[in-house]
């Protein structure tokens, strides 16, 4: 049961979360300024729709999840998946970087059919692929492993979109934008797919399911049954706009400082950070609790944030000097968030004796889309209502304000926010290994019942 995870799966599953991000950054980062820059659509509406497609996916990703869990295949429940999902994620995101020639209403219809496709598909991939993390080990320290390396390689994938997807946007485009985003998301689609699929090929399930079925209605009743990961929720939905420089950077770079290729720079600043962070973060873990370890980097970041906004952008050194400490905090989010939902996977088969990763795992892929429509809603209000022209070099002087908001007073608020569940989280590393020793044990009881019996009827 705590069978050590192989090195070749380890690479693998971290080489599949880097192509995975690779295509994730390209729809998250880059498709709202897109849609209102290149394919000239209002930012008011392009918020709505990211809003609600996230809603949409609020009730998709927990069928995914119940869809997940009742999957029994010689292959396991997880990897099938991760074979078929890459070329539908591929296929949706070239199409949502076609642009096309209809009139305003039709390429809004267009635009809401092929996002909202986009995000079905890529839960098919992404509720597996991180309940996987849990499957693979039942050790919190080897899931830990796991999970820093992969969310390293996840920055790497997303260092590589954001430094270089501006770059190939440029030299594929010949002065034509459309061009270098459709170009660029053929490419980026291909290899970070390829990659993803790696997830299937090399890597195993250890932890064996129970063998009844589950419907959605009793794994809802599992989700709120399961306290620790209703905390990090809530507390990951109440922080979401932590996240929101990488995609607000765009706009910042554009308009602020008057210089869309410095979003690489920018970018590249932000990935270094998170990496940075993710790399330390075991290595903190020997001195805090997980959860005090979440608390102290979010008061951190918060306070990274607020000084960035009070220092302003006239000077790009302390923009780029603030962007770095201001991004730790997601760094260290990403592998403690990832790692609680795992240790909940556990506290739930604990307390009812029903595993469900991919419940679990739906909940995190729901945030990330989640956190991703409030993001781009909130950057399409504060663009709408500051009075934002597209493409304008001499914006209102609130409309400079307000994105810069964006990147500095709004995620360090979220980082606040997403401290308050926190103080409700009561579990540490210890209490998993109890869960995980007694489940082992009511499994030998069960197991050695059956044999009994088996004999008695010899």
């Amino acid at each position: 049961m705590n069978e050590k995870i192989k090195i070749k799966e380890i690479a693998s599953y971290g080489l599949a979360g880097m192509g995975q991000n690779m295509v994730y950054i390209l729809s998250s980062s880059f498709l709202m300024i897109f849609y209102t820059d290149v394919f000239g659509i209002n930012a008011r509406t392009v918020g709505t729709l990211f809003l609600v497609a996230r809603v949409w996916d609020a009730i998709n990703d927990f069928i995914m999840g119940s869809v997940v869990d009742n999957t029994r295949t010689r292959w396991g429940k997880l990897r099938p998946y991760l074979l078929i999902a890459p070329i539908p994620i591929a296929v949706l995101t070239i199409l949502t970087f076609l642009l096309i020639n209809y009139t305003y209403s039709l390429k809004i219809v267009y635009i809401f059919v092929t996002y909202i496709l986009w995000g079905m598909v890529y839960t098919i991939g992404d509720v597996p692929y991180w309940g996987l993390s849990a499957s693979m080990s039942s050790d919190t320290s080897e899931r830990t492993r796991l999970i820093t390396f992969t969310r390293f390689m996840t920055m790497v994938g997303s260092g590589a979109s954001i430094v270089g997807i501006p770059l190939l946007v440029e030299n594929l485009g010949n002065g034509s934008e459309k061009q270098g985003y459709l170009l660029t998301a053929i490419i980026v689609s291909i290899i970070g797919c390829s990659l993803f699929s790696l997830a299937y090929f090399n890597t195993k399930e250890r932890v064996i399911p129970q063998k009844e079925k589950v419907t959605l209605i009793e794994n809802m009743k599992l989700f709120l049954k399961n306290t620790p990961l209703l905390i990090i929720l809530f507390s990951s939905i109440l922080g979401f706009s932590r996240f929101m420089s990488q995609s607000a950077g765009t706009y910042v770079t554009k308009y602020n400082l008057h210089d869309s290729e410095l979003y690489s720079l920018l970018g590249g600043v932000l990935i270094t950070s998170v990496l940075f962070a993710i790399i330390i973060t075991p290595l903190l873990l020997k001195f805090f609790t997980k959860r005090n370890l979440y608390i102290l980097t979010s008061i951190f970041g918060a306070i990274m944030y607020f000084l960035m906004y009070l220092t302003g952008y006239d000077s790009l050194i302390d923009v780029l000097t603030f962007v770095f400490f201001s991004s730790l905090s997601m760094g260290f989010f990403n592998v403690l968030q990832t790692s609680m939902i795992a240790d909940s996977v556990d506290y739930l088969e604990w307390k009812t004796g029903k595993r469900a990763e991919g419940l679990c795992y739906a909940s995190q892929t729901f945030f990330f889309k989640l956190s991703g429509g409030l993001t781009n809603f909130t950057m399409g209000m504060v663009l709408y209502y500051t009075g934002f022209v597209k493409d304008s070099p001499n914006q209102l002087p609130q409309v400079y304000h307000g994105i810069f908001s964006l990147v500095s007073l709004i995620p360090g608020i979220g980082c606040i926010l997403s401290i308050i569940p926190m103080f409700f989280y009561k579990y540490t590393d210890k209490d998993q290994r109890y869960w995980v020793e007694e489940i082992k044990h009511r499994k030998d009881k069960m197991k050695e019942k059956g044999n009994q019996i088996e004999e008695s009827m010899v």
